[in-house]
């Protein structure tokens, strides 16, 4: 893993924006499905991609509704893959099925909804680079065990993440202290999706030993030539910065608090109101404390791919509420 370092990018750029001036967040929204199939969420360095949704001209219509959004979504989830049963369970949930197949999915577009819906005439501009999420399903990787291994990552996600109990439980999960568990994930190429518990059984590894491997593909991820990790200070509080899509996972690796250690006057304290954003300050910097809990509240209310408004503790690795 490179080592964090203070860095300048784009992202920073935005990122600032948003915390300085209150400006709208970066588009790092997804289209989201989950059950036996993969919950994915589309990249952040996903720039662009090859082939464009053909939305309905409607997409950027001012009155547009939920429902209307449901059924575009289920028209090109359907048109993408003409094998699939196609059903609408209820505004911005969809259940895809295939033929006489047990197994099913479920598209939950919460976050796609949330991205777009205050912006028509720019709808299609703020979903740009979802089509993956369409048609990269997970039925690829069920059965190849070697493939499985060489994508699992470390996620940092709360239940209500997930919409529902039912999505949740479908996932490999572990509780990691307060509210926040670690959610195993496949890093694919356009998107994230989850390691389910039909597919962990074909991973011939302990919980332990999947683990460090989830941890050793995280920091060939996050540090890949194509990548940025880092971080830039700010006010006594630090802000990790790797491009977009796992901010939060950094958590888990030991090189990120050794990282920051010179640059917090305490013990850690963390928020992480989104998949890809993470404050941590020390618990003597006040004023950055209140900052990060003001922040948070905001950003878990009007961000998407939204995590916690709570801050945490962090102790050798030990997580507890902040309070």
């Amino acid at each position: 893993m490179k080592r964090l370092s203070a860095c300048v990018d784009s992202y920073f750029f935005l990122i600032l924006a948003l915390i300085c001036f209150g400006c709208t967040a970066p588009d790092v929204s997804g289209i989201k499905s989950s059950a036996l199939n993969a919950d994915s969420d589309s990249k952040m360095s996903e720039k662009s991609n090859s082939k464009a949704i053909d939305w309905d001209p409607r997409i950027e219509a001012p009155d547009l509704t939920k429902e209307e959004f449901t059924r575009m979504c289920a028209k090109i989830l359907k048109s993408a893959h003409p094998e699939l049963k196609v059903e609408i369970l209820e505004p911005l949930l969809i259940e895809y099925s295939w033929g006489k197949s047990e197994e099913s999915g479920f598209m939950q577009l919460e976050n796609a909804w949330k991205s777009c819906a205050s912006e028509p005439g720019n709808r299609k501009k703020r979903l740009t680079g979802h089509y993956s999420n369409f048609v990269e399903l997970d039925t690829e990787y069920i059965d190849d065990p070697e493939r499985l291994s060489g994508l699992v990552v470390p996620l940092l996600r709360t239940k209500s993440y997930f919409g529902d109990e039912e999505n949740f439980e479908a996932v490999v999960s572990k509780s990691i202290g307060a509210d926040l568990f670690l959610v195993y994930g496949l890093d694919k190429k356009n998107n994230i999706s989850y390691l389910m518990k039909y597919q962990r059984k074909l991973i011939k590894l302990d919980d332990a030993s999947l683990l460090r491997l989830a941890k050793k593909n995280l920091s060939h991820v996050v540090s890949d030539e194509d990548g940025t990790v880092g971080f830039v200070e700010k006010d006594k509080y630090v802000m990790l910065l790797c491009g977009g899509d796992y901010e939060s996972s950094l958590i888990f690796l030991d090189e990120t608090f050794e990282a920051i250690k010179p640059k917090v006057d305490g013990r850690y304290v963390f928020a992480v109101p989104s998949r890809d954003v993470v404050l941590i300050a020390g618990d003597r910097s006040k004023s950055a404390i209140d900052f990060m809990r003001g922040f948070s509240k905001k950003y878990f209310k009007e961000g998407d791919h939204v995590i916690s408004d709570r801050l945490y503790r962090y102790d050798d690795g030990k997580i507890t509420f902040y309070e």
